[in-house]
């Protein structure tokens, strides 16, 4: 994207604008930010914005401050009186950047991207000044068309399943969707429309409410995200793990028998969750066989596609999605693969009504004046949201889904690079099946208990070196180093770069793996909280 139509966006260079600023000046004296003012720091934001992407790597990929650095510095009120601008950009550089973990780093290897672009950037900016707030289709008809529109055209760009979108008449249509603010949220979503009807299913035989609430319990992999567990929790019903095969993958089989399991003892199963793309690996759960399961007890199937779901915009990286049409719901966040900021997830159900029931209220000021139309409000928690839909469709307009598809296979072709580089060295073995951006690699040892021991400590001696950021996870009871391609502008020279100092870190770590304290080791390494 050209900087210069950035900068003219915001008034550089055009006669117009500053005309139209000038007329205003008497208008806005008032204000302690004029429109004259705001063009005017909005081009020095840009420039910095600019300067910043492009040269992220001058920074430590991390920072060495310690808790309290930023808040113990500052002021702890408030100022009375405004502050000069650029006193404000100098100490964002002096005092905030450097406290930073820059995720648009090209040595950023950890967890799963934080998705940047100058279209999001745009699209942000746009969403924040147009200053509107979606809460029904009377209180901003753009803002739910606009949404209603990514929903579909997000949909079909990764060859959903029609039953999922919105089609015709949209208040009446039995599938479609949502923006959300993340994957959290739209599983949350999930286990509490799943809850609400099973509690209602049983309230019609004459059930005691409470008594069927302590009786639900929920199911997804033993490698699910942490948000599904949190869901149930908040949802007060029991979230049962499920383990993975061999492949990390969880299939039919075990998932029917943990449910056995549970009908004897009395308990209701109600949800069962599959994940596509887990955080620790990158692994893939049988959507057919659970499926198949998921419709025998009556479950509500819903699929967490975080991750791994936007890949499905490039037609080879379907395969993995075989079985999702079973499902009654899926969540895909744009903001970990798809050029996206944080936050924006996106949730999709066959039955909007089934999704909705448990959310959907009403009052006298919601007066609805137009038929056909469906409110935010009944898509979740949260009532005012804000123009999440200009996002998405600035970057489609920008990049095209041809730009976008080839952005995720450059990812995709990085993380099979490093994936051969690692196999290279001698002293390393990879770990699971690389299918998408991450791969996962370990120490080899004479033991795994050893292996698990030097695996963690490396991984921790790369992220105290600054110099690169990786991640380290359990994977069922194998400890593992995680690396994730990440960055927009990355290169393959930047893969080698990253693995030149992978190797040289290596090298140091073996080195002194002879002063390490194993016991304290062993006590961080189960003590770790990391993905």
């Amino acid at each position: 994207m050209c900087v210069n139509t950035v900068l003219l966006l915001y008034g550089q260079g055009s006669k117009v604008t500053e005309s139209k600023v000038a007329g205003k000046e008497d208008k806005d004296a008032v204000l302690p930010v004029t429109s004259k003012d705001f063009a005017k720091y909005m081009g020095e934001t840009v420039n910095f914005l600019t300067d910043y992407l492009d040269n992220s790597d001058r920074y430590p990929v991390t920072t060495d401050k310690l808790p309290g650095f930023l808040t113990d510095s500052m002021p702890q009120e408030a100022p009375l009186n405004a502050h000069k601008f650029e006193d404000i950009m100098q100490d964002l550089k002096s005092e905030i950047i450097p406290g930073l973990t820059h995720m648009q780093h090209k040595r950023f290897l950890a967890y799963y991207p934080a998705g940047c672009s100058y279209p999001d950037v745009i699209g942000s900016v746009l969403a924040a000044g147009l200053g509107v707030c979606g809460f029904t289709w009377d209180g901003c008809p753009a803002l739910a068309e606009l949404e209603h529109l990514m929903v579909n055209w997000f949909g079909r760009a990764l060859n959903l399943p029609e039953a999922f979108l919105f089609q015709g008449d949209i208040k009446n249509s039995p599938g479609g969707g949502s923006i959300q603010p993340s994957a959290s949220d739209s599983i949350l979503m999930s286990v509490y429309a799943a809850r609400f009807a099973k509690i209602k299913e049983n309230f019609r035989k004459n059930a005691d409410e409470a008594d069927v609430l302590k009786r639900l319990v929920g199911y997804s992999s033993e490698l699910a995200h942490s948000s599904f567990q949190k869901a149930c929790n908040l949802a007060m019903v029991k979230a049962h793990l499920v383990e993975a095969d061999e492949k990390f993958s969880m299939r039919g089989a075990a998932l029917e028998t943990r449910i056995k399991e549970d009908l004897a003892n009395g308990l209701i199963p109600f949800h069962v969750q599959c994940t596509l793309g887990t955080t620790a690996i990158c692994s893939f759960d049988n959507l057919v066989e659970v499926g198949k399961i998921a419709k025998k007890y009556g479950l509500w199937f819903h699929v967490d596609a975080s991750y791994a779901g936007s890949a499905m915009i490039c037609p080879e990286f379907r395969q993995f999605a075989k079985g999702l049409e079973a499902a009654n719901s899926i969540n895909i966040n744009p903001h970990k693969f798809f050029l996206q900021s944080v936050p924006q997830g996106f949730i999709w159900t066959r039955d909007q009504n089934a999704l909705k029931e448990a959310f959907k209220i009403n009052a006298s000021y919601y007066t609805q004046y137009h038929d056909g139309s469906i409110d935010a409000r009944d898509w979740g928690t949260a009532l005012s949201r804000p123009f999440y839909g200009v996002r998405l469709w600035i970057l489609f307009r920008l990049y095209g889904i041809s730009g976008i598809q080839t952005f995720i296979r450059r990812l995709v072709s990085h993380a099979a690079l490093f994936e051969r580089l690692i196999q290279q060295d001698r002293r390393l073995e990879v770990v699971g099946k690389r299918v998408l951006g991450l791969v996962g690699f370990r120490i080899k040892a004479a033991t795994r208990s050893e292996g698990n021991l030097l695996t963690f400590g490396f991984a921790e001696y790369i992220n105290q070196s600054h110099k690169l950021l990786v991640t380290s996870a359990d994977l069922k009871g194998t400890r593992i180093c995680r690396i994730c391609t990440t960055h927009e502008r990355s290169n393959e020279a930047d893969v080698q770069e990253s693995w030149k100092m992978i190797q040289e870190l290596l090298e140091e770590f073996l080195k002194k793996t002879g002063d390490l304290n194993l016991d304290e080791l062993s006590v961080a390494m189960e003590n770790d909280e990391h993905v």
